[in-house]
């Protein structure tokens, strides 16, 4: 049996997590952005939890939200994916695999949402939540590589230091914003 997770290997992991999920979701807003016949994968998804809503449920959003709805949707869309994030940080310490299984299913799901998108070019499509997914993953990696917390009693590992992780996290949170916006 594996050794307990110390709280702040845990903790780094959920924010490494959150990052990677949101680099995925800033890139694929990015490229959507950028071409044309690439569709927002966030919007796409969006559309299809519309389309499949009962109609009380739409009219309940409808009636909070009034025309900002598609826009709530949007928010909690987003902070679905980031805690959904947080959670695959935290498991892949234990079981990496999940890593790769959650960020390809973000990847799928973006796909299958998106080419359903008015003018939307499937090839395009396929390639942007490959790469979305990809970029997510990507980041999740390298920060769970920079967050390893070492044992206590091991004091020639060094730790890669508190602040190297969050200038690293933050950074990566500032591109994957600055990608969706």
């Amino acid at each position: 049996m594996a050794a307990p997770l110390d709280a702040r290997a845990r903790t780094r992991a959920g924010i490494a997590g959150i990052v990677g999920a949101g680099a995925s979701l800033g890139v694929g807003e990015l490229l959507a952005g950028v071409f044309d016949p690439v569709p927002s994968l966030l919007a796409g998804v969006g559309g299809v939890v519309v389309d499949r809503a009962p109609p009380i449920v739409k009219d309940v959003a409808i009636s909070l939200f009034g025309t900002a709805d598609k826009g709530a949707l949007a928010v909690g869309t987003v902070i679905i994916a980031l805690v959904v994030g947080f959670f695959t940080g935290r498991a892949a310490l234990r079981r990496f695999w999940v890593a790769p299984a959650v960020f390809a299913g973000f990847g799928l799901l973006g796909f299958l949402a998106g080419i359903g998108e008015p003018l939307a070019s499937p090839w395009a499509t396929a390639v942007s939540a490959a790469a979305a997914a990809a970029a997510g993953l990507g980041v999740l990696v390298l920060l769970l590589r920079l967050s390893r917390v070492p044992d206590p009693g091991d004091a020639a590992a060094g730790d890669p230091g508190r602040r190297r992780f969050l200038g690293a996290a933050a950074a990566g949170a500032v591109v994957a914003a600055s990608a969706g916006v």
